[in-house]
Order: structure tokens, then C-alpha cells, then sequence
């Protein structure tokens, strides 16, 4: 999935840069921050969210964080320490 169909799907999109932009975050009342590189590779970022709440929140996966073909980036540390807080989101295998 490219980043201009991830965009799309965020409200009120912002480009700030070549390669940056800003958008409503579709959970709490604050702007989050996308990026992506010159491979397509797009990182989401909002102070509060994790970033998998953000991506079950406008409906998509993981993999729409990269494009096919290119092996995805870890999750951050953050997504283990801070489990999900959206309905419906996976938790870690410790949590259960």
C-alpha cells in the first residue's frame, strides 16, 4: 500500500514537506506526524497512540506500512511496553 492511499484515509492531511506530513489522529485530539522514504517505507507517530491503534483505527495492517516486495521495520519498543488501547486490537502474547 503506498503512503498517498494511508494519507487518505486521515482527515484533515497537512504536507509539511517532500516527504512529510501532519494529520488529524483518528484517536485522541492531537495531530500525528506520517513520514515515508524514497523505498515507500511510511512511520506514523502521535504522542499518545501507539501506532497499531492508529493503523486499526483507519483499517489497515501492519503491511500497509510497507510496501510489498520490502521486509518490515520492527515494531518500536514502545508497541511491547505500551499494549494497545483501541477495541479490538491484538495483544501481546504476555498480556492475554
Amino acid at each position: 500500500m503506498s503512503c498517498d492511499q494511508i494519507l487518505h484515509r486521515l482527515e484533515h492531511v497537512d504536507v509539511t514537506g517532500y516527504n512529510r506530513a501532519t494529520a488529524d489522529c483518528p484517536i485522541c485530539d492531537r495531530r500525528i506526524a506520517v513520514q515515508w522514504d524514497a523505498d515507500g517505507r511510511a512511520m506514523i507517530r502521535c504522542a499518545r497512540c501507539a501506532v497499531a491503534d492508529i493503523l486499526i483505527a483507519i483499517g489497515l495492517g501492519r503491511s500497509a506500512l510497507t510496501p510489498p516486495g520490502l521486509k518490515p521495520m520492527p515494531w518500536p519498543r514502545r508497541w511491547w511496553t505500551k499494549p494497545p488501547r483501541y477495541p479490538g486490537a491484538v495483544m501481546p502474547m504476555g498480556e492475554r
